[in-house]
């Protein structure tokens, strides 16, 4: 039995939709085409490798993928074999979701619109029941990475999904997602996985039990059969209750706690903590519309100004690592980015927002801004807490920050409304895939609705913002046109430094 924050939020069995269920039980359920060698994970080392892909070739012009799927691989309930159609209605099912019922699926197909969530695929073909064909919009030498991603690309069971789909408004289908995500019409599971979905409540309880038949995963690995016959997951939503439970032996394993459980939890006899660095993060954001936050030297300056090592050791009693960039620990070349500002730069940070012409008043201020934070803690980090220490450093270049708190809806619509083009700064929990995103940008720059706010809407905005982006997005094409993965990583770097010196900072 295992607990976590997250499960708050709605985990159903949706791939497309699981959010942060993705990275713990949605590779249990769902299967994949790549994924991590086994054998090289437990080495520490990040090696992907086809699974349910046999096998597959990329054109000289790095545009088109031809993959091979594996016979024999069937799905939990249907008993239907996996084949090229699903890995194919997989693919266009996760664009569908995106642009957020945009298009019926027909029409996505029909138009050849570009979809998945980066815009690098341009259209599929089916050529065999057991042969996918992918044309890229772009060379693209990551997209085995990238399709070893939890995100979006488990691979469904389309009959099942299809005879589940409920029509809504517009007469759009929902391709089974009130089944999986909501479990309406009785349980809900469209994997292959070694696990499969016996029953759950939602944002309380999610039974998950041993697939017997499963494949097991390519021969050449000869993995063992999954041992534990049930798991059962549960939605913790205070530390203390975590705490009394794993004391009573009533859980087995909790995650996504905050630091002094954590620390708690490790003292008590058998009971053994993990703190091992992992890829989730938190990151202060800023909209970047209209105001001071507008100006990429106030943007600057604010995080010369942060504390870094004081969120780290204090906030997050030793566990927590300072990695600014999009790479992580372990990561090649990851420390190239990861201290970019050393932090606590006062006299520099009020250097540079004198030299921008922002002075500070009678009172000691220069101006306001609001930071947004959500209530409930996320990835072992108390918001308040963090936010608390935010406003204490930029007092010291006279930003007078206010915190401000909202419920998880409220705070990702506010997010996400660029109609109002608010001024806020936020921060923003989330998790770095492994490898993919030092082979290609988490999203096109270009898009307006880019998820970090220095985007094509904020940055569209003046001459000065339009040129800016204009050399970042330059920057970006160049990294993405290069097919020598050594030479990308190197791309990406200077990438990153670009977006750390205007955009956004992880903490």
């Amino acid at each position: 039995m295992m607990a976590a924050h997250w499960f708050i939020y709605e985990m159903g069995a949706d791939p497309t939709f699981a959010g942060g269920a993705n990275p713990t039980w949605d590779p249990l359920i769902y299967e994949y085409l790549f994924a991590y060698d086994p054998i090289e994970l437990k080495k520490g080392n990040f090696k992907v490798v086809p699974w349910v892909a046999e096998s597959y070739t990329m054109s000289d012009d790095g545009l088109e993928y031809t993959i091979k799927i594996r016979k024999g691989i069937k799905f939990h309930h249907t008993g239907n074999e996996l084949t090229a159609e699903d890995v194919d209605y997989m693919l266009y099912r996760s664009y569908f979701w995106v642009i957020q019922n945009a298009y019926p699926m027909d029409i996505v197909k029909a138009q050849d619109i570009p979809y998945v969530p980066f815009k690098v695929i341009n259209k599929t073909e089916v050529l065999d029941t057991y042969t996918i064909k992918i044309y890229l919009n772009e060379p693209f030498p990551a997209l085995p990475e990238f399709l070893a991603g939890q995100w979006s690309h488990g691979i469904l069971d389309k009959e099942a999904c299809e005879a589940h789909a409920k029509t809504g408004a517009g007469g759009l289908s929902d391709h089974g997602y009130s089944w999986l995500m909501k479990g309406e019409g009785g349980f809900s599971d469209a994997g292959s996985g070694p696990y499969m979905v016996k029953e759950f409540t939602l944002l309380q309880k999610y039974v998950l039990e041993r697939y017997d038949d499963y494949w097991g995963g390519p021969a050449e690995y000869n993995l063992p059969k999954p041992a534990i016959k049930t798991i059962t997951i549960l939605a913790i939503i205070e530390d203390m209750d975590a705490r009394m439970k794993m004391m009573k032996g009533e859980l087995d394993i909790a995650s996504d706690l905050l630091p002094d459980t954590l620390k708690f939890l490790e003292q008590q006899p058998g009971i053994k903590g993990d703190l091992t660095p992992g890829n989730t993060y938190q990151s202060l954001e800023f909209h970047c519309f209209r105001g001071y936050l507008k100006d990429w030297r106030v943007r600057k300056a604010i995080k010369m100004a942060l504390d870094y090592d004081s969120y780290a050791e204090d906030i997050m009693l030793g566990t927590g690592t300072v990695a600014q960039g999009f790479l992580i620990p372990g990561q090649p070349k990851w420390e190239e980015t990861a201290r970019y500002f050393p932090g606590k730069d006062y006299d520099g940070a009020n250097a540079l927002l004198d030299a921008a012409g922002y002075p500070k008043g009678p009172d000691g201020w220069r101006f306001d801004v609001e930071l947004m934070v959500r209530p409930v803690p996320r990835y072992g980090t108390d918001y308040i807490m963090l936010a608390s220490a935010i406003k204490s450093d930029l007092a010291n270049i006279g930003v007078n920050v206010k915190i401000a708190v909202y419920e998880v809806g409220e705070y990702y619509s506010r997010i996400m409304d660029l109609a109002k083009m608010e001024e806020f700064m936020w921060i923003q929990p989330g998790h770095v895939p492994i490898l993919t995103d030092y082979y290609y940008l988490p999203s096109n720059p270009r898009d307006p609705l880019y998820w970090y706010g220095w985007n094509s809407t904020s940055q569209g905005l003046d001459a000065e913002g339009r040129d800016l982006f204009q050399h970042y997005c330059e920057l970006y094409d160049d990294a993405n046109a290069e097919l020598d993965m050594d030479k990308r990583l190197d791309k990406f770097i200077e990438v990153s430094k670009y977006f750390l010196e205007l955009s956004l900072i992880h903490i």
